[in-house]
């Protein structure tokens, strides 16, 4: 069995949509022949030999944009870990709907069974890209449609992450980019297959719009903050609602200890009240612990200062086999519900331990700001809620007052 594959670079347009095609005055083909003008015989050429089919079945049209939005997904989600030099980086790459005007297009150049490039695909409202894949077998068409998208996707392999972010032609990789290229959004493909000589052949033809391979442009936009040791990313950012919702919880835990009305605590009986004002939200330290959640690593990082704070930091992670059950008010209470291993007296003195460090930076007195990042991933079957938040200024001082007491 032998198989063959080919690519051609375009570059990225957006063509006004008209449902009635002029297929010989389509104004981005600059001149180029259109391959519905030059080829307008539906059927196939003398050059296919005997046919067996010229279409697509609707199964194989649902199976292409199935195994390429999976592919897409998988790139998106920072789970593909091959590449020229490491994984590929996560980032913004929507599914793909089919388009039957591109669809006509790509069928009627795998009409022709010409394996090469036509000189002009776009349509009306696309500039189209083309990936096109042939393979050929000498007991019968057992080649299917995952099999042709799949060795496209396998350059994968070859593919440098640093090239993500800017686009470099190669012979290599064409295929693989322009089915991952994050600005395309549709896709239409044509099937030939016939029989030659001895050899049966399966020629596939996936035109995409906009088409993608422009050289120097992204191939997707990269998401920094999503590392591949999350695994399949649900989300890398706090909603509004979420951001409120660690503030207030944390301003009630906080106003409850001010009031003196936390009872729980090791030794000494109920914490004293004091002097704790309310946190704000700080967006300079939010953009640190969100860039540090989105790594999913489960430790404090080194360094997570800004130019105005010395940051504190508290972090949880919760996870589930059935979904994302955790709350911001979930993970926020773990931290605070240290207080029943505190020891009142220690708030005059703080002393370091490991059992208690979370609830004595939530209610350190002198803390003011606070700034969240979480990251919701899936890995190895569990669903996880890592919330990561930075304090300005930091607490946590041995020897200081964890509040001033009153």
């Amino acid at each position: 069995m032998t198989g063959f594959f080919s690519l051609l670079v375009v570059a990225v347009s957006l063509i006004g949509f008209s449902s009635a095609q002029d297929w010989c005055n389509i104004e981005s083909c600059n001149g180029k022949p259109q391959t519905m003008c030059l080829y307008p015989d539906p059927g196939a050429a003398s050059a296919c030999g005997e046919v067996e089919s010229i279409e697509l079945s609707e199964e194989e049209k649902q199976e292409i944009v199935q195994v390429h939005n999976d592919f897409r997904a998988k790139v998106a989600s920072g789970q593909e870990s091959r590449g020229d030099g490491g994984g590929q980086p996560a980032g913004d790459i929507p599914p793909l709907y089919w388009d039957d005007d591109l669809a006509k297009v790509a069928q009627r150049w795998a009409n022709q069974c010409t394996f090469g490039h036509d000189k002009c695909r776009d349509t009306e409202k696309f500039k189209a890209g083309q990936n096109i894949a042939s393979k050929s077998a000498s007991n019968g068409y057992f080649v299917t449609m995952t099999d042709l998208v799949t060795m496209w996707f396998n350059e994968v392999k070859n593919m440098d992450p640093q090239n993500v972010k800017h686009h470099v032609d190669s012979d290599d990789t064409g295929h693989y980019t322009q089915l991952v290229w994050g600005t395309t959004t549709h896709i239409g493909c044509g099937v030939a297959k016939y029989k030659e000589g001895m050899w049966y052949n399966t020629y596939l033809v996936c035109n995409y719009g906009p088409g993608g391979n422009l050289p120097g442009a992204p191939v997707y936009q990269t998401n920094p903050t999503a590392a591949s040791a999350c695994g399949q990313v649900e989300s890398i950012e706090l909603s509004e609602e979420e951001k409120q919702e660690i503030i207030q919880v944390h301003n009630d835990f906080r106003a409850k200890v001010a009031s003196g009305k936390e009872s729980r605590g090791n030794g000494a009986g109920k914490q004293p009240a004091g002097d704790i004002p309310p946190l704000t939200w700080d967006d300079s330290i939010a953009e640190v612990a969100q860039r540090w959640a989105s790594q999913c690593n489960f430790d404090h990082d080194k360094c997570r200062n800004t130019e105005t704070e010395q940051a504190g930091q508290n972090i949880a992670s919760k996870s589930d086999s059935n979904g994302y059950d955790s709350s911001m008010t979930d993970l926020i209470t773990m931290w605070y519900d240290e207080v029943k291993k505190f020891n009142p007296q220690d708030v005059y003195s703080y002393k370091f331990d490991v059992n208690t460090g979370h609830y004595s930076q939530l209610v350190w007195g002198k803390t003011t700001h606070i700034g969240c990042g979480v990251a919701k991933y899936i890995k190895g079957g569990w669903y996880s809620t890592y919330l990561v938040c930075n304090y300005g200024p930091s607490g946590n001082w041995i020897g200081e007052p964890v509040y001033q007491t009153v």
